[in-house]
């Protein structure tokens, strides 16, 4: 993500391509029976940022948050997470594994799988990630990339059928110092958890690159979501903001801060990243709510990069 990293990870996705050797991410997916992914199935990278990534997200985390990031990254990128969601005095665990490749190829294509599992006492959760990209000038000083992304849901709150769900976005990437992205979410859907189909949404986002720190800000919106108080359904809007400092090559330290409105939330967000011999990344990243309402969002994620280059942070 930073330019002063040169090449290094960034926000993992499950895009790119992970290389040789199955990682687990860990991946933060609060309540079995909740009905919106993009805060709940992240890798630590986009923890750390308060879930700011849209427009340069990579590895694990393009899978959720922008399927058109796949193509930004030429990697090859296998990882796995796991993650720890305490919420309104509930907990859930998960672990997950994702491989991403986006490797230089005559197709400028890219993609990605991913699978995640949440143990539950009454019944387990399982979800299946993938991600497609295709771009445009790559390699000049400008590049168009086109995602589409599914999701698949199994056993959610003893569901026997699957849910899906599909995403469509587009990120724009000048020169690798500016990037400018944007999403739709679950605009083709099918079956419903709880009672509810996935939420439609749209997210959008923009980061710079400026030495060794990168600035960026995502907002996102969801139609639709039913009031757990009133049962009225409203639109959830997101706001949130990220720096990251890579003070040396194989080192990225990130701070964040989202804000929900309606109910109104603030979480504040830190991570790390370190990369060992620009083959092996380890990230950390952490999330809690200042309010009434405790929160927290842990995840650790390890990763294995491939032959092509340095990682991105």
């Amino acid at each position: 993500m930073v330019g002063g990293l040169g090449m290094e990870m960034e926000e993992m996705r499950w895009h790119g391509g992970f290389v040789v050797a199955v990682l687990v991410l860990l991946v933060p997916v609060a309540a079995v029976a909740q009905i919106e992914p993009l805060r709940e199935q992240l890798p630590a990278r986009s923890v750390g940022m308060a879930g700011v990534g849209r427009s340069f997200a990579n590895a694990g985390s393009a899978l959720y948050l922008n399927p058109a990031a796949l193509g930004i990254y030429r990697q090859y990128i296998l990882g796995g997470s796991y993650g720890y969601h305490y919420a309104d005095g509930a907990e859930a665990n998960a672990v997950s594994v994702e491989w991403t490749d986006s490797s230089p190829n005559p197709f400028n294509m890219g993609l990605g799988f991913g699978f995640d599992f949440v143990p539950h006492d009454e019944n387990d959760y399982f979800g299946y990630n993938g991600a497609f990209s295709y771009s445009a000038g790559a390699g000049g000083s400008a590049a168009l990339h086109f995602g589409v992304g599914g999701h698949g849901l199994y056993n959610v709150s003893g569901l026997e059928d699957d849910v899906w769900s599909f995403d469509v976005g587009v990120a724009l990437d000048f020169s690798q110092t500016l990037r400018i992205g944007a999403v739709g979410y679950n605009l083709v859907r099918s079956g419903e958890v709880a009672g509810e189909k996935l939420p439609r949404g749209t997210g959008g986002g923009i980061s710079f690159w400026t030495g060794p720190v990168m600035l960026a800000a995502d907002a996102t919106a969801l139609f639709a979501v039913p009031d757990e108080a009133s049962g009225e359904e409203k639109t959830r809007v997101t706001y949130a903001g990220a720096v990251q400092v890579a003070p040396v090559n194989e080192v990225a330290l990130r701070m964040g801060v989202s804000h929900d409105q309606d109910p109104s939330k603030t979480r504040l967000a830190g991570g790390l990243s370190i990369i060992v011999e620009q083959a092996f990344g380890l990230s950390f990243g952490y999330q809690q709510a200042i309010s009434d309402d405790t929160e927290i969002i842990a995840a650790v994620t390890m990763e294995i990069y491939n032959p092509f280059g340095p990682p991105q942070m």
